[in-house]
């Protein structure tokens, strides 16, 4: 499906993003590319790894493609790569930490999903490493980040930190290595699977002699389903990521449907697999097609695609229509959650009006005005 608010430069890096489509330069004269649009595209969609290796052969023979924009996708990928790099060594000693203190350890994305779904780690993009723990082990975590030289950022003001967000970001004040530690893999949906069930449906995978852990096929499905879902699938790499694991990996059905069935989310991955077979033209199996019903829910998919192709950037605007289309995806149990947390005080709202303890109630009555506040600051 194409609409009309695809432009040439949109088009174009679809094209590149595919892995079986080879783009020719009779193709990138007849779109007649904006390169500066296209290059911003790309950056805004972390797209720029796989772009560059696509595109290094028609530079290697043409000059249709401007050299000043190949010099900047290769530095774009060769900075990435060298991330990459730095955050498979620093996983390597942090897994090698938790290992240690006896903490189980799920790696969520960063260089093991690159591996895994590229076959390499520089063809994708992270900026932090994400980690998941059970919750019964997040004190000792906290505590192995910063023995190890993390600092926290931000404050978590009010004691119900732990039932109100759902990860902490950690940076190292020396070489600036981000980590997210996360407890739930979803802020909004109660009722999710157990750190244990996600620990006895692990895949592993080893990377210079040492073993790493990350979510199993089905689990790692839904989880970036969910994560695309949530953030209005404003970047194409969640895409890119659902499309490679579909197209490489074995899914086994049964599991997933009695995963999907079970927690209600089975609107989630129906969405991921629309969107990357329209985008990227992925193959959807039988198997997928018979536990997800891939024909309904089509007009607002293709909402969903405009707001993509239109708003390349991720605007306030878009990422508020897309709050309440996420909110009409939940099932009732999950409206009422996402509800109640929605009037459940946040450290935002310590930060925003300080309070001494014996006063925190006052931040339950405060709620609502917050809320306001932050609603007139994002439109």
């Amino acid at each position: 499906m194409k609409t009309k608010d695809r432009s040439p430069e949109f088009e174009f890096m679809l094209l590149c993003l595919r892995d079986d489509i080879q783009v020719d330069g009779a193709e990138i004269s007849r779109l007649r590319i904006d390169w500066s649009a296209f290059l911003d595209l790309v950056k805004h969609h972390r797209a720029y790894s796989i772009v560059f290796l696509k595109l290094k052969n028609i530079s290697s023979y043409s000059t249709i493609i401007p050299q000043e924009i190949m010099d900047k996708l290769q530095q774009l990928y060769t900075k990435n790569a060298f991330k990459m790099l730095q955050l498979t060594r620093e996983m390597g000693v942090l897994c090698r930490k938790f290992t240690e203190n006896e903490v189980p350890l799920i790696i969520l994305k960063g260089p093991v999903l690159a591996l895994s779904l590229y076959g390499d780690v520089s063809r994708r993009t992270s900026k932090d490493l994400d980690v998941f723990v059970d919750v019964d082990d997040i004190n000792k975590s906290i505590e192995i980040l910063t023995d190890s030289g993390y600092e926290m950022k931000g404050e978590q003001l009010l004691d119900n930190w732990l039932i109100r967000t759902h990860h902490l970001s950690f940076i190292h004040p020396e070489h600036q290595s981000e980590i997210e530690l996360h407890w739930r893999l979803n802020p909004n949906l109660g009722g999710t699977p157990a750190f244990k069930d996600f620990w006895e449906r692990k895949n592993e995978i080893s990377i210079s002699n040492q073993t790493y852990y990350y979510l199993g096929n089905e689990d790692l499905l839904l989880y970036l389903s969910e994560h695309g879902s949530r953030h209005g699938w404003s970047r194409l790499r969640w895409l890119m990521d659902i499309d490679r694991l579909l197209k490489n990996h074995t899914i086994n059905f049964e599991r997933l449907q009695q995963i999907l069935k079970y927690y209600k989310v089975k609107h989630y991955v129906q969405q991921a697999i629309l969107l990357s077979n329209y985008l990227l033209l992925s193959e959807i199996s039988v198997g997928i097609s018979t536990i997800i019903p891939m024909g309904k829910s089509k007009k607002q998919l293709e909402k969903v695609i405009k707001r993509i192709e239109r708003n390349h950037y991720s605007t306030e605007s878009m990422d508020l229509k897309h709050d309440w289309y996420f909110f009409l995806l939940m099932s009732s149990g999950q409206k009422l959650h996402y509800v109640r947390m929605l009037f459940t005080p946040s450290s935002k709202d310590a930060s925003m009006l300080p309070l001494s303890k014996r006063f925190h109630f006052v931040y339950f009555l405060l709620r609502p005005f917050f809320l306001v506040v932050r609603f007139m600051r994002r439109t």
